[in-house]
């Protein structure tokens, strides 16, 4: 596995595990805006020469923020996610990042547990966060 910088040649194979998954409905123009801000931080995994994962970062001074980590359908609980997480934090701290927030939604206890097992800690609720009122939990991870 090799984890790089996300380019707009990607965003399609991006799109695709996005939909795949259906976690989350990002259109591609909101893909193309994240990817072009110079705030954004995106990267993909790649196996056998396949995108089979993707996270967006975004960096403020010493603080980011987990927007979406995703690994492709028959990739995950095989170590794929986890790899992709410590390439980013390795980024992270090139970058002077002391630590890193990001919201779950209260029902998805997989993602919560994959974010405890990284350090991450439950810091707060956001409450009828997501459009169809479903809660947030606010992690927080520091370095």
């Amino acid at each position: 596995m090799i984890c790089r910088k996300m380019n707009f040649l990607d965003l399609d194979f991006v799109i695709e595990i996005q939909n795949e998954l259906g976690f989350q409905n990002w259109n591609k123009k909101q893909f193309e805006s994240e990817l072009a801000s110079p705030l954004s931080h995106p990267l993909v995994l790649i196996l056998n020469d396949k995108i089979i994962g993707y996270m967006f970062l975004q960096v403020i001074d010493e603080e980011a923020e987990l927007l979406s980590i995703a690994i492709k359908s028959g990739y995950e609980k095989k170590g794929a996610g986890s790899f992709l997480w410590k390439e980013g934090v390795s980024s992270l701290k090139e970058k002077n990042v002391r630590s890193v927030f990001l919201e779950v939604r209260e029902n998805n206890i997989t993602a919560q547990l994959f974010y405890k097992k990284h350090g991450f800690i439950n810091i707060g609720i956001r409450k009828h966060y997501y459009s169809d009122g479903e809660n947030a939990l606010l992690f927080r991870l520091d370095f």
